[in-house]
């Protein structure tokens, strides 16, 4: 994967399919989450993948009565592209420019 991820790092996801047992619907494509945890996680085919847990999707489905904390598919997500301001200033500054006549 050509991206860093780490925690603190807000991504949006571009993969929503549902992928847990009960088809429950836990994140939503297009929206932004924050990465709170980031390691190797087992999909449920018994791959291991990096991936990712989010603030905004705390704890996921209880299996068994128990909180199951499973984490994301890091694939699954594409960091957000913050806006540097400082290079849309620079568009707003006046320029001296020489007009041949």
């Amino acid at each position: 994967m050509a991206w860093d991820f780490r925690p603190g790092m807000r991504v949006v996801c571009v993969d929503d399919q549902h992928t847990n047992r009960y088809d429950v619907s836990e994140i939503v494509k297009g929206s932004i989450y924050t990465i709170c945890w980031v390691g190797e996680g087992q999909m449920q085919s018994g791959e291991f993948v990096v991936a990712v847990r989010l603030v905004e999707v705390p704890s996921r489905l209880s299996v068994r009565g128990q909180p199951s904390d499973k984490p994301f598919r890091a694939s699954r997500f594409r960091p957000v592209r913050e806006a540097n301001i400082d290079c849309l200033r620079a568009h707003l500054e006046p320029r001296n420019v020489e007009v041949a006549a």
